[in-house]
């Protein structure tokens, strides 16, 4: 999918659980800035606006560089979010085994 980062929004997430029809997966350019935190997973790519906001709030809350200290091209990130102003939120690195 290339650089970017998961959302899991988890104010659009009832009791907690995920049904098959929370995970919508959707063809996009990389480029698109019509994706939205308002579904309860989305892929969220590196040139999107809302990548650069998650970006930005990461760096502030955990004085932590994505960019440079993650590879996100072979590895996921995971954010989740806790409330609409994304103010409160975790984040969680997913890092891909090797099968050699």
């Amino acid at each position: 999918m290339g650089v970017g980062v998961i959302t899991i929004n988890l104010t659009k997430i009832d009791n907690f659980t995920l049904e098959d029809k929370d995970f919508v997966i959707q063809e996009c350019d990389h480029t698109q800035n019509s994706i939205s935190l308002q579904t309860p997973i989305a892929y969220v790519p590196e040139k999107n606006f809302w990548f650069k906001i998650i970006y930005l709030k990461i760096k502030k809350k955990y004085e932590i560089n994505i960019k440079k200290d993650y590879d996100l091209t072979k590895n996921f990130l995971l954010v989740f979010i806790k409330d609409s102003a994304l103010e409160n939120f975790s984040i969680y690195y997913l890092r891909l085994k090797s099968n050699s």
